[in-house]
């Protein structure tokens, strides 16, 4: 799960399908946002000098999507955590323009502080539809459809280079939170505001490697129980703040986040048959153990033995062995 340096006993991961994502370490240049500075958080218990020093209460993570898949957030907070406020809640921000409502600690409203672990997790909110009909919306990732071909105007790709530098952002901001009031049904909510961006020229991605999305699955539900909350920050700001980057596999393989796997060696080649249609291994026979392999004599061998046998007298024995005579005659 990713952590932040400073803020121990706070972790937070996507699961995607029910399984926990891998993460991937952000590139050194690429550990801290550039639109965040000091005063984007709330941190009254700590100093600024401090955060000056190991940097903004920020982490950085890429995991691989898979677009059609049903993901989730989870957070979890344990005994370690230093409770600043009554409680904590967190909230969730896609590809910049989808935000969900907050999660609260289980026991938000009660009047004692919030203590211990907890481990929850986002995977859908409620909203209502244009007809004012409650929906329940999961998140899940979608296909992006990057065009490498169309022309568009100047004015076209400057808004859509815009519009793909908040894709491919998850951010998970947490807050503290001043005990909230008494639960109670809702009798109405926000619309369910999630236009997402389809298609996009390949210019617009400036060299990402972006292919897929944010998408939200809409199933019909009833009114959800709410409550009134009360941040501790009269300006609403958060402590800390998880950002996940998502891509295809094959897209962090583009960025370079994750290797490639290695080539696999290229087989042997086989000769064929005459007729091309069966593949003929070339066989080596060797000769059995213990057993000698017959040599043809050469021509010079043979011419040799015949004049040895002219010269001397010679006499096979049983045996198969020649004996030689070597007195005069």
């Amino acid at each position: 799960m990713a952590v932040i340096k400073g803020i121990a006993g706070l972790e937070a991961s996507i699961e995607i399908n029910g399984e926990r994502a891998t993460e991937y370490d952000a590139p050194e240049d690429e550990t801290t946002p550039t639109d965040l500075t000091r005063d984007h958080f709330f941190l009254p218990e700590q100093g600024p000098a401090r955060w000056d020093e190991e940097g903004l209460p920020v982490v950085v993570k890429y995991i691989a999507a898979q677009p059609g898949a049903l993901f989730r957030i989870r957070i979890r907070k344990t005994a370690e955590f230093q409770q600043h406020a009554h409680h904590i809640s967190f909230s969730i921000n896609l590809d910049g323009s989808i935000n969900t409502s907050a999660r609260h600690e289980v026991g938000h409203y009660l009047p004692e502080k919030a203590t211990g672990d907890w481990d929850d997790y986002r995977e859908r909110w409620s909203a209502n539809d244009k007809d004012g009909n409650w929906q329940s919306l999961y998140l899940r990732f979608g296909a992006l459809d990057v065009d490498g071909e169309a022309n568009y105007s100047k004015e076209e790709v400057a808004s859509q280079v815009a519009l793909a530098k908040q894709l491919g952002v998850i951010r998970v901001r947490v807050d503290h939170q001043l005990r909230s009031s008494a639960p109670y049904r809702r009798p109405h909510g926000r619309p369910a505001d999630h236009a997402t961006v389809d298609k996009l020229g390949e210019k617009a991605l400036k060299g990402r490697a972006l292919d897929c999305k944010v998408a939200l699955e809409s199933r019909p539900t009833t009114a959800p129980i709410t409550f009134k909350s009360f941040a501790a920050d009269n300006r609403k700001r958060p402590f800390a703040l998880f950002e996940f980057r998502y891509r295809s596999l094959d897209g962090l393989m583009k960025e370079g986040i994750v290797s490639r796997p290695s080539a696999q060696p290229e087989p042997e080649p086989v000769q064929e048959d005459k007729d091309g249609a069966n593949p003929v291994h070339p066989v080596v026979i060797k000769p059995e153990e213990g057993h000698r392999v017959k040599r043809e004599r050469t021509e010079s061998e043979s011419t040799n033995a015949a004049e040895f046998r002219d010269k001397y007298k010679t006499r096979r024995l049983e045996s198969g062995r020649f004996e030689i005579d070597l007195t005069d005659d």
